[in-house]
């Protein structure tokens, strides 16, 4: 039988709590469909990484630059029995937009995005290997990380996405409904989340609302839930809530259930994920 493997190694940055590095290595092991809140950006340094991503699948090889908007549904796999090395960084939303979109009113700015999810260039790919090592240099001070993450993010701003503002993007059908329901759900993540209230809250027939939630968005409802509780739980970890009571809180039966969906998920249970940023 083949054995899975997953190693994770989170890099403190002195750049902003906001910005989460990681050096990543795993066999064996297979991210089911997820997202996350954050703009993803990785470089593969060996292996081939396979993924689902804009409605069709796609394969990084080494030297390639992967970009994930916040909320993009997508997956992650390996060959059977190789190894797949890189490194990825997530970025809170509201870091890009006080970087370069400080021009802009709240209210006129609706997103940026990356135009498309693999990307060749080896000078990005240099930038960011470059960047990764000079976060594990004792002697990169703050302003220095800093300076070189603002030139890492505005070459790929400059070449890689798209800044809409709110009249520049038109919302297809039920889309309205859906935002209302997704706004709901992240208030009200700990709650026991029945699907006759979320039908309500959306205006949307029960079973009407599961196959209108899944067409529009590539994830079902219930999987949609349980991403957002991983992601909320990776907040709370990385601010050393005890396991225990996140699992209370974000709704799971119990602790073992927790830990289960979030090693699927993740790749690591939440008490080795937490030790990582000791």
């Amino acid at each position: 039988m083949d054995r899975s493997h997953f190693d994770i190694s989170n890099i403190k940055s002195p750049v902003s709590e906001k910005v989460s590095f990681y050096e990543c290595r795993y066999s064996n092991f297979s991210y089911p469909r997820h997202f996350h809140e954050e703009y993803l950006v990785e470089i593969v340094i060996k292996g081939k990484n396979k993924f689902y991503c804009g409605g069709k699948n796609v394969s990084a090889q080494p030297g390639n630059i992967v970009l994930i908007n916040p909320g993009e549904i997508h997956d992650g796999t390996a060959p059977k029995n190789e190894m797949l090395e890189y490194k990825v960084f997530y970025v809170d939303p509201a870091v890009l937009h006080e970087l370069f979109c400080e021009q802009y009113k709240p209210q006129n700015l609706l997103s940026i995005n990356f135009r498309q999810c693999l990307v060749n260039d080896a000078l990005l790919f240099q930038k960011i290997n470059t960047y990764f090592d000079a976060l594990q240099q004792e002697h990169t001070d703050n302003l220095e990380a800093s300076q070189l993450y603002y030139e890492l993010m505005a070459y790929i701003m400059s070449r890689y996405s798209t800044l809409q503002s709110a009249g520049e993007k038109r919302s297809p059908y039920y889309q309205s409904n859906l935002e209302t329901l997704k706004e709901y759900i992240n208030d009200n993540i700990g709650d026991k989340l029945l699907l006759k209230d979320l039908s309500r809250v959306s205006a949307i027939s029960p079973f009407h609302l599961l196959r209108i939630f899944t067409c529009n968005t590539g994830i079902t409802l219930h999987k949609y839930i349980t991403v957002k509780r991983i992601e909320r739980s990776k907040q709370m970890l990385r601010n050393k809530h005890q396991i225990g009571d996140i699992s209370y809180t974000l709704g799971f039966s119990d602790q073992s259930h927790f830990t289960r969906h979030f090693k699927k998920m993740v790749g690591t249970t939440p008490a080795e994920f937490q030790r990582s940023f000791a």
